[in-house]
């Protein structure tokens, strides 16, 4: 039996125009698509121009269309509370309440700044908020024994039995409101720096929360215990040297500077106050010095706060 001729002319161009759309309608892939374009032009001899548009075409960005209500779930997500923030209509995360109140004026505002960091101080706050009831100064330092009375704190000899009263919550909290205000002052980048700072003060003495013995100072407990919070921080290292030198009389770096400055004036303050706090009774208040500890500027005069009161 003898082969029929294969037909030749404008009927095998329809043909594989048709099988070209048949291709298409089926989705297949663009690069197959553009490959079987290529035969077509090859037996055809035509269309090169038609076939150029259609391979671009073919190669064009695809658009996706997503549902609304999968958007919604993006957009909820996006727009949501930092995870921790506390708001005003939120229940309190912690016990203690100055921990609440200083995490909304020094932590909440800087949370997008400070990025994973705001995870390492708010372990801190947790830990000072269950374990911060114990002394800023350890028993062998402040010379007294757990449980005491009240201090004397009139003279000079006894300024470490007065600020052992000064509990590990409190002075923590007071030395990272200094270094705060240390770097607003002096820094236009603070934002970027609030995160370690913030760790560093809140977390020089966090040791004392331990009775382990281990070698070294009182900061190497401290140390310890900061290590696998801040393990995965760029800037770690950082927060090592700060906590490790501060103490010594010229730190280096600016982290070990500012936590000195801030430790010093935090003492200070506290020492100031609980001076005022235990004078004898009858003895008049000067409320000079009670602004001054607040930072407000002294307003009233020397007879005025002799007094007490005011004159009419």
């Amino acid at each position: 039996m003898n082969k029929k001729a294969r037909p030749e002319g404008p009927g095998v161009k329809k043909n594989a125009l048709t099988i070209l759309c048949a291709f298409f309608v089926a989705d297949l892939s663009a690069v197959f698509v553009a490959d079987l374009c290529a035969v077509f032009v090859a037996c055809s001899g035509g269309k090169k121009v038609f076939l150029r548009r259609l391979k671009r075409w073919l190669h064009r960005p695809k658009t996706t269309t997503v549902p609304l209500e999968a958007l919604s779930v993006l957009w909820a997500h996006d727009s949501a509370p930092l995870k921790g923030t506390l708001t005003e209509d939120q229940e309190v995360r912690w016990i203690h309440s100055e921990i609440n109140s200083f995490y909304r004026t020094y932590v909440q505002p800087y949370a997008a700044a400070m990025g994973p960091s705001r995870q390492v101080v708010e372990q801190i706050l947790t830990m000072l908020d269950h374990h911060g009831d114990t002394p800023s100064l350890p028993a062998s330092q402040a010379g007294v024994e757990t449980g005491s009375g009240a201090l004397a704190c009139s003279r000079k000899s006894h300024r470490d039995q007065c600020l052992a009263q000064i509990t590990l919550r409190e002075h923590s909290l007071n030395v990272a409101r200094e270094a705060m205000d240390i770097i607003k002052k002096h820094h236009k980048d603070y934002e970027m720096m609030a995160g370690r700072i913030l760790i560093i003060a809140l977390g020089h003495d966090l040791g004392l929360c331990s009775k382990a013995q281990v070698p070294g100072d009182g900061w190497t407990k401290s140390l310890l215990i900061l290590e696998p919070m801040v393990q995965d921080l760029p800037w770690k290292d950082i927060v090592f040297e700060a906590i490790s030198t501060f103490q010594a009389n010229r730190p280096k770096s600016q982290e070990a500077r500012i936590l000195r400055a801030a430790e010093a004036a935090s003492r200070k303050k506290e020492l100031q106050r609980l001076q005022l706090m235990s004078a004898p009774p009858g003895v008049p208040i000067d409320i000079n010095k009670v602004r001054h500890m607040m930072g407000l500027p002294a307003q009233v005069s020397q007879a005025g706060s002799q007094t007490g009161r005011e004159d009419s």
